[in-house]
C-alpha cells in the first residue's frame, strides 16, 4: 500500500507522559513482543529452499561448473540449511548475537483491537506522527552499526516468498557483475588443492554474492508478521545492531509481560518546531462522559504546551490535532 501521510503509535497514558517528557521513543526487542512468532516464520527450509533455487536458476550459464556444483550441491543442500539460517541470524556459535528491535506504528488512528491491546487498563492515546519527517529523524540515528530504518509490514505469505525469490535472483545478478568486472579475489580466500584460475575466482563469486541475500534476508523476517495480526495494518521502526555494539549504555531494561525486557531508545525531536513530526494525538475510548472527555483535551493542550509543542489552530495550522475516538466502547 502507498506509504500513509500519518503513522500512528498506541500507548497508555504512561506512555505519552513518558515519550512527551524523554523526547524519545523505544523500540522493543523483538521477541518480547505479544506475537511469539515474530522472526521466526522466515527461518524455514522452505525458506530456505525458495532462495537456494531462485539463485541457483539466475546464475550465469559461464560459471565454471565445478564451482557452481561444490556451491548448489553441497554448501546450499538441503541437509546444511539449519545452519545457514543460523548463520543468517547471527546467534552463536556461527556469528556474533544481533538485537533486533522494533516501535509499532499503524496507519489507523483509531482501531478497538488497539485500544484493548496497547492502553493497558488505563486512558488511553494513539499518537499521530507525520511520516516523512519521522523518517527524517530515523535518518538522524541511522548508522552501519545500528541500521535504523522504517518498512511496512507483510501478512501475506504469497508476497514473501516472492521477496525471497528475488533475494535470490538479486544475489545472482550479484554474482554476475562481480564476474563481468573479473574482480580480484583476496589472498586469505581459499578452496580445493591447486585450483583453476577460473575455479577459485568464481567460487569466491558464488559465496560473496550469496551473502549479498542474507542481510536482507534477515530484514525480511522482521518484516513478516503473522496474517493473524493483519487488522493492524502495522508500520514498524526496525533498529539492528551487534550485541557488543550496544552493551552496555544503549540497552535498557523495563519489566514486561514475558519477563524482563531490553529495549532501546530513538529520540523524536519533538521539543523542536523544526524537527516536530507530532500531528494528531486520539484520546482514546474510557467510561467518561463527553464534559470529562472534553477536560482530559484540554490537559493534553496544556501537556503540550508544557514542551513547547504547539497545539493546532487558526494560527498555527501545523500544529497538533487533539480529538477523541468515536468508539462508544467502554473499560473498566
Amino acid at each position: 500500500m502507498p506509504e500513509p501521510d500519518i503513522l500512528y503509535h498506541y500507548t497508555s497514558q504512561a506512555g505519552l507522559l513518558g515519550i512527551l517528557a524523554s523526547d524519545r521513543i523505544w523500540a522493543t526487542d523483538i521477541y518480547a513482543l505479544n506475537d511469539w512468532t515474530e522472526f521466526r516464520l522466515l527461518f524455514t527450509s522452505a525458506s530456505m529452499q525458495l532462495l537456494a533455487n531462485a539463485f541457483n536458476s539466475g546464475l550465469p550459464d559461464d560459471i565454471d561448473a565445478e564451482a557452481k556444483k561444490m556451491m548448489i550441491d553441497r554448501v546450499l543442500a538441503e541437509r546444511n540449511f539449519p545452519m545457514l539460517l543460523e548463520i543468517i541470524k547471527a546467534d552463536p556459535p556461527y556469528g556474533e548475537r544481533k538485537g533486533v528491535f522494533v516501535c509499532s506504528f499503524t496507519a489507523e488512528g483509531d482501531i478497538l483491537s488497539q485500544w484493548r491491546g496497547y492502553s493497558y487498563s488505563s486512558q488511553g492515546f494513539s499518537l499521530g506522527f507525520d511520516t516523512a519527517l519521522l523518517k527524517k529523524q530515523l535518518e538522524a540515528v541511522h548508522t552501519p552499526d545500528t541500521p535504523t530504518e522504517l518498512f511496512e509490514c507483510i501478512y501475506d505469505e504469497a508476497r514473501i516468498r516472492e521477496h525471497i525469490r528475488d533475494l535470490g535472483r538479486k544475489a545472482a545478478e550479484g554474482c554476475r557483475k562481480l564476474k563481468e568486472r573479473n574482480e580480484v579475489v583476496p589472498a586469505c580466500f581459499t578452496t580445493l588443492r591447486n585450483p583453476s584460475e577460473n575455479y577459485r575466482k568464481h567460487s569466491s563469486y558464488l559465496d560473496r554474492s550469496f551473502i549479498f541475500a542474507t542481510v536482507p534476508f534477515f530484514r525480511l523476517a522482521a518484516q513478516f508478521k503473522h496474517h493473524g495480526f493483519q487488522e493492524e495494518r502495522e508500520w514498524r521502526v526496525l533498529c539492528l545492531a551487534f550485541w557488543k555494539t550496544l552493551l552496555p549504555d544503549k540497552v535498557k531494561f523495563r519489566g514486561g509481560q514475558f519477563g524482563p525486557t531490553s529495549y532501546v531508545e530513538l529520540p523524536l525531536g519533538l521539543h523542536s518546531q523544526a524537527t516536530c513530526s507530532l500531528r494528531r494525538i486520539v484520546i482514546g475510548p474510557r467510561t467518561y462522559a463527553g464534559h470529562e472527555m472534553s477536560d482530559i483535551a484540554n490537559s493534553v493542550e496544556l501537556l503540550l504546551s508544557k514542551y513547547g509543542i504547539p497545539v493546532k489552530s487558526s494560527a498555527t495550522p501545523s500544529g497538533v490535532e487533539i480529538v477523541i475516538s468515536e468508539i462508544p466502547y467502554r473499560s473498566a
